[in-house]
This record gives structure tokens, sequence and C-alpha cells, in this order.
């Protein structure tokens, strides 16, 4: 499996529907 598909069925956050894209994400920034 890929990460757009675990993401899709088992993830939580909002950014599922992305297939768990979380865009640009600076050193820090998490």
């Amino acid at each position: 499996e890929d990460l757009k598909d675990l993401a899709v069925n088992h993830s939580i956050c909002p950014s599922k529907d992305e297939g768990g894209m979380l865009g640009w994400v600076r050193k820090g920034q998490m």
C-alpha cells in the first residue's frame, strides 16, 4: 500500500481527503 491509501483508510486527520498530503512544512513547524 502507498501512503495515500493508508491515509484515506486509516487517518483521522483532515488531510486524509488529500491522500495525507500536508503541503509544505518548514523546519521546526511541526
